[in-house]
């Protein structure tokens, strides 16, 4: 009786089956690890979209008031974007978004404004984010 190895013997050896395993285990692991990365991301972008519309909504009732509304004024008579004149002011359906807005008179030409707004938010493990808007408003 031949006991030897045959080595023209075709099949798969357990070693090459385990090994197969391991590889097609690290490709599936990665495109969950992407999927939740992904997630993620969207999850930003939504919060990051609201808050553009949010501000995009508080900056047209700015623009609808009237040239010497309160609200338009230059409290501190200086272009200051870092102390804005006015807010902050908690914006309507997000719990951590806030709106401020710097308010510059006769900014680059006569009866003008210059209206910085800015919103501001808290993203994951506490990380300011903020947006910022400039519009001029003219007297007619």
């Amino acid at each position: 009786m031949d006991c030897r190895y045959n080595l023209n013997e075709t099949g798969l050896t357990l070693l090459e089956a385990v090994i197969a395993m391991l590889v097609f285990s690290v490709g599936i692991l990665s495109v969950l690890v992407m999927q939740d990365i992904s997630a993620l991301a969207i999850t930003g972008a939504h919060k990051k979209m609201k808050n553009s519309i949010s501000a995009g909504v508080f900056l047209e009732s700015l623009y609808n008031l009237p040239f010497d509304d309160v609200r338009l004024e230059d409290i501190d008579e200086k272009f200051n974007p870092e102390k804005p004149d006015h807010g902050p002011v908690p914006v309507q359906n997000n719990s951590n978004a806030t709106i401020e807005w710097e308010v510059q008179d006769n900014y680059s030409i006569e009866n003008s404004k210059l209206i910085r707004v800015v919103i501001r938010w808290c993203d994951r493990g506490n990380v300011e984010k903020k947006m910022t808007y400039n519009f001029m408003k003219v007297k007619s």
